[in-house]
């Protein structure tokens, strides 16, 4: 795997002296302490090991100056304090190991302290030890019943676990504890979507979006519950108010641990503004100097390979996504990533095993459903993309891109009237779709089953399309009606406006034309099916962007 080196361009000076700074004054407390001697340390505390390899120098600063401090802490309840402070220090540079030893240590010392069960179970749930998790933030919620963050967490925790009716009895108690913390209300409209209860989801998020409108994160889980009820008019006015803007929450026990982030942050707040302006070169920049504050931050590699995707460095996104995924294998963004970077290696079987990943991990991903269903199209694997873009449909009945794949994939498949019901039933559903309609045309003019060919009513759809788009692919759409009803000149004057209208030079549509033109010529109709790429490619397409994922 390529290893990922910090950046040449170096962290802001503010945040370095701020950095530099912290940990000094550490230094200097530890100092102090020493000169005034401590206690013996206590045999039953863990050994906090540090691994610096790669980090930046202030940032060791800080880690080594919080260590100090301690080390040299008195061993009882007000020691443990300091090892809570370690433990927040490793947290925010992703040394989720020596955090969880140094939240340990501190829950040795103060038991009864309900933050320490909390930040523990906190970086067990990044550490994917959801059992342990359990244990620790239950152990928080008896301690501070009338707390919001353990509350949240908890139920956080239990959807992660697939016990959606717990998370909804733990997200109420979190809103009744206190309902200005929004990560209560994200929690029940999660859990509620879960439990396919459409009606609350959508209450839920929709309280989200009434006190903090800026959160457009939210806006595409609520117009699929919307859809859900049948609502589509409403959803259509939200679909493109979507963005990427996360629920902002305030959680006091995790401040002093995203107060450390402050440089880190500022890094990858200024990536993803770049990278949401389309500079995605300077946002892969702000992205590997992230790293080199937290070099082992998955979800920043995760950013980092989305910019490489974007300029087309497919093999250099691979890479960066092959490290991260050593770190985080089940890490369902991830594995969606690299199967777009090994469709642009033109990889499909490799992209296939990827998304098919992705799948597993996130099974109503809508997006990694239908790329899975699109890399086993492109290998000719018709059947089992067919059920992929079903399984789209089942969960998003209008999905243009998947309405016109799978009637791609009937027709592969030689299921031709199967085909044109489903076609039929494709425009009920978009009846603007040109895309749709042009496959249903073509469908019904080149049909090698005669039952599913109807030379009129391909000739009526193929006419509006051409007063829509007088495009030479709609020319070509009246063409192949018109020959299906036997008018060969006329059926060939529209070819050559088609050939004439388009730019010189060879393409797919102008052998595909020509071939055409031979058939007419010789008063045969055409009967190849092929071309159907070129209404789906220029379709307005659809995309569902999930919460924290591509």
């Amino acid at each position: 795997m390529r290893e990922i080196r910090p950046s040449a361009r170096p962290v802001g000076s503010a945040t370095r002296r701020r950095q530099l700074l912290c940990g000094l004054r550490a230094a200097l407390a530890f100092a102090v302490l020493v000169s005034f001697g401590c206690g013996e340390r206590r045999s039953d505390l863990r050994d906090v090991a540090l691994d610096l390899d790669g980090m930046d120098p202030a940032v060791v600063v800080q880690l080594r100056a919080a260590e100090a401090v301690a080390l040299a802490a008195p061993v009882d309840p007000a020691g443990a304090e300091a090892w809570g402070v370690l433990g927040e220090t490793c947290q925010a540079y992703a040394l989720l190991p020596a955090a969880f030893d140094a939240y340990a240590n501190a829950t040795g010392l103060a038991p009864e302290e309900p933050r320490w069960w909390y930040l523990m179970g906190a970086v067990a749930v990044e550490e994917s030890r959801f059992d342990d998790a359990s244990r620790y933030l239950s152990r928080a919620v008896e301690l501070a019943p009338d707390r919001s963050p353990p509350l949240v967490a908890q139920a956080t925790l239990e959807l992660m676990r697939g016990n959606a009716d717990e998370a909804v009895r733990l997200a109420h108690l979190a809103i009744a504890a206190d309902g200005a913390d929004m990560g209560g209300w994200l929690a029940l409209a999660e859990a509620e979507s879960v439990r396919n209860r459409p009606q609350e989801a959508v209450d839920a998020y929709r309280t989200i979006i009434q006190r903090q409108p800026e959160a457009t994160k939210v806006v595409a889980p609520l117009v699929s519950n919307l859809r859900r009820l049948g609502l589509h008019d409403k959803a259509a006015e939200l679909q493109f108010r979507g963005g990427d803007r996360p629920v902002v929450r305030r959680d006091p026990w995790m401040e002093r641990v995203l107060a450390r982030r402050e440089g880190f942050d500022a890094e990858t707040r200024r990536a993803s503004q770049l990278y949401e302006l389309g500079r995605y070169v300077e946002a892969a920049l702000g992205f590997e100097a992230a790293l080199a504050l937290r070099p082992d931050d998955v979800p920043t590699m995760v950013n980092l390979a989305g910019c490489r995707l974007r300029v087309g460095e497919f093999d250099l996104a691979a890479e960066v996504l092959g490290r991260a995924l050593e770190l985080d294998p089940d890490n369902p963004t991830a594995w969606f990533d690299l199967g777009s970077a090994e469709v642009g290696r033109g990889r499909d079987e490799a992209a296939v095993a990827a998304y098919q990943r992705s799948v597993e991990l996130r099974p109503q991903s809508l997006m990694a459903i239908g790329e899975l269903g699109d890399a086993l199209r492109r290998l000719g694997r018709w059947q089992e993309a067919l059920d992929r873009y079903r399984a789209v449909l089942e969960q998003q009945g209008d999905l243009e891109p998947a309405l016109a794949w799978g009637a791609v994939c009937l027709v592969r498949l030689d299921r031709f009237v199967e085909a044109r019901q489903w076609l039929k039933s494709a425009l009920q559903k978009r009846p603007e779709s040109t895309a749709l309609a042009g496959l249903a045309a073509r469908l019904l003019a080149t049909a090698a089953d005669p039952a599913a060919r109807d030379g009129a009513q391909a000739l009526k759809v193929a006419r509006q399309l051409e007063q829509i788009v007088p495009a030479p692919v709609h020319l070509e759409l009246v063409g192949l009606a018109l020959a299906e009803t036997g008018d060969w000149s006329a059926a060939m004057e529209k070819v050559d406006l088609a050939l004439a209208a388009l730019p010189e030079g060879r393409s797919e549509l102008r052998d595909r034309l020509e071939r055409e033109r031979i058939e007419y010529a010789a008063s045969r109709p055409y009967r190849d099916f092929g071309g159907e790429d070129l209404f789906i490619r220029d379709a307005v397409r659809d995309r569902l962007r999930l919460a924290g994922s591509r």
